[in-house]
């Protein structure tokens, strides 16, 4: 169990659902932060009751039921770490916008993944998100990768008029969002039963590829859209990172999304600090002030279940390296309470590296040299 003081209380036990398409099915748990063990996941194959079948559920009920006496579940193990690292995580978040209150509308923030479907392969990711993971997947560890592969065709669409009711936010995940046409029928039911324009959205996009018109269309119609480009680094250390991207094309197409959006839109940048680029980020952070300056920045840590690349805890010297290279930078001065000191041994790291490398025929000492040096010193 989790402890977090007097208050464990989660409105996103009530008001938020995490939905991944898997084909023919759906993956539903609590939030996108939760992770998908058997306590708070729910296998869904109707399209059409979605709502019903997670609120209904014996394991999700027992959460909610356990909650209302002051307890959390393991399930809840990234908020916990987040809440000890940087004092803040989803579950705070959530009490501070709800402030506090125990009424809830049920499934009103909707994050919804309809497919892994994507053309890149970033450092950062898996198979799980990207069909173009999967080769690398088996090269790197020389045997198939076991889970189904993504369907083009014959994929249910939510159409769910209880579940479009009661939507408040859609946070739009992927794959690669603007590559898939689900979400573009996926809008048209929305349309269908309600008003778009009482609808918030938040997107994430890799920033390769801009949307379908009939999509954008959608989204234009919205209430509000905020949507954030995954963007960790510059320039060939961008490209290493998120292997099969082109740092000029997605600046380009930066500029496309600037010059299309309504009055509804905000643009941000949403970098994710992992043991990749967290050495570089006072760089990220003065191109992104100086390129584009009105575009809102929210830093993001790479999160505690997603293996060798975190970069929470390192030894002193590193912490001290990395800290000192950012003094005197504000806004990202939440480093100093999120790298903890303690004893890390990269060989982990460097061992995910050099496969990855070979998959990818990439070369992470060339593009991150002062930095390789300073964790190869510690080895």
């Amino acid at each position: 169990m989790i402890d977090n003081g007097q208050d464990r209380h989660c409105p996103e036990l009530w008001q938020r659902i995490f939905i991944n398409q898997i084909n023919h099915h759906f993956l539903a748990k609590p939030c996108c932060y939760a992770l998908a063990d058997n306590s708070n996941r729910v296998w869904i194959t109707d399209a059409n009751r979605v709502f019903e079948r997670y609120n209904s559920a014996p394991n999700i009920l027992k959460l909610r039921e356990e909650n209302l006496q002051n307890r959390l579940g393991p399930g809840c193990e990234v908020c916990r770490h987040a809440e000890q690292s940087v004092g803040s995580s989803g579950r705070t978040r959530a009490l501070e916008r709800t402030q506090g209150s125990r009424e809830h509308r049920l499934t009103a923030h909707v994050d919804l993944n309809l497919g892994n479907l994507c053309n890149l392969a970033c450092a950062i990711c898996d198979p799980h998100s990207s069909t173009s993971w999967v080769p690398i997947y088996q090269r790197m560890n020389q045997q198939p990768w076991s889970l189904p592969l993504y369907q083009k065709q014959d994929r249910p669409v939510i159409n769910d008029p209880k579940l479009f009711e009661n939507i408040e936010t859609l946070q739009l995940q992927g794959g690669e969002v603007f590559m898939q046409s689900a979400y573009t029928d996926f809008f048209e039911n929305l349309a269908r039963m309600r008003d778009l324009s009482q609808i918030r959205v938040v997107i994430f996009t890799n920033g390769t590829v801009v949307p379908a018109e009939a999509f954008w269309q959608h989204l234009l119609a919205c209430g509000q859209v905020e949507l954030f480009f995954s963007i960790d680094d510059m320039g060939e250390r961008f490209e290493y990172q998120r292997h099969g991207a082109r740092w000029g094309r997605v600046i380009e197409n930066v500029g496309w999304f600037q010059q299309n959006a309504g009055p509804n839109f905000t643009l941000g940048f949403h970098p994710t600090y992992s043991l990749l680029n967290i050495y570089y980020l006072g760089e990220l952070q003065a191109f992104m002030s100086r390129e584009f300056p009105g575009l809102q920045r929210n830093w993001g840590p790479y999160h505690v279940d997603s293996g060798p690349c975190i970069a929470d805890s390192l030894p002193g010297p590193v912490r001290d390296a990395i800290i000192d290279k950012h003094a005197g930078i504000e806004e990202l001065s939440f480093l100093q309470d999120y790298i903890r000191e303690g004893d890390r041994d990269f060989t982990g790291f460097f061992d995910y590296i050099d496969r990855y490398d070979r998959a990818t025929r990439g070369c992470y000492q060339d593009t991150h040299p002062d930095f390789v040096a300073l964790l190869r010193g510690q080895m």
